[in-house]
């Protein structure tokens, strides 16, 4: 739980100084990416950044066509499912279909200008989370080799 609340105080402290009054896709992202395991976080990470971009860039392409909602999502989630298949990230499926309807649930400004933001907080999420298990990782090594050289001096 460390980790997590670390990348979720990070994340939110983030989009506070980029100035993004709701910063809750960088937060939630953060959350979702960390794992028990170090390894699994980075794996985590790394597959939801590139299944972001995935999602993002298939979204746009999806939201030039000017189509209705249901059409669109359909298609869209045909096209990340191929890309993903197509890229052998089978498991950025699940991202990259998120990040796809975060684009095409258009907002004010249109598909780009509303989903920029969103796409742009859930990378930074995972970024953030992906720095902090880094951090942590190093940090408790670090801890464990200190324990150890202590203890092999009190025993000597």
């Amino acid at each position: 739980m460390l980790r997590t609340t670390i990348a979720a105080i990070t994340s939110l402290e983030i989009a506070r100084v980029l100035g993004i009054a709701s910063p809750i896709w960088a937060v939630v992202s953060a959350v979702v990416v960390i794992l028990p395991e170090i390894k699994g976080s980075v794996a985590s990470a790394g597959l939801r950044v590139v299944a972001n971009l995935i999602g993002a860039v298939v979204g746009v392409a999806i939201a030039e066509l000017d189509l209705p909602t249901m059409p669109s999502l359909a298609l869209g989630l045909v096209g990340v499912a191929l890309a993903c298949r197509l890229a052998g990230l089978d498991g950025a499926a699940r991202s990259a279909g998120v990040a796809l309807v975060i684009v095409l649930l258009k907002g004010e400004h249109g598909a780009v200008g509303s989903s920029e933001e969103r796409v742009a907080l859930v990378m930074i999420g995972c970024v953030d989370a992906l720095l902090v298990t880094l951090a942590v990782s190093v940090g408790e090594r670090a801890w464990v080799q200190w324990r150890e050289r202590r203890r092999s001096r009190t025993r000597e």
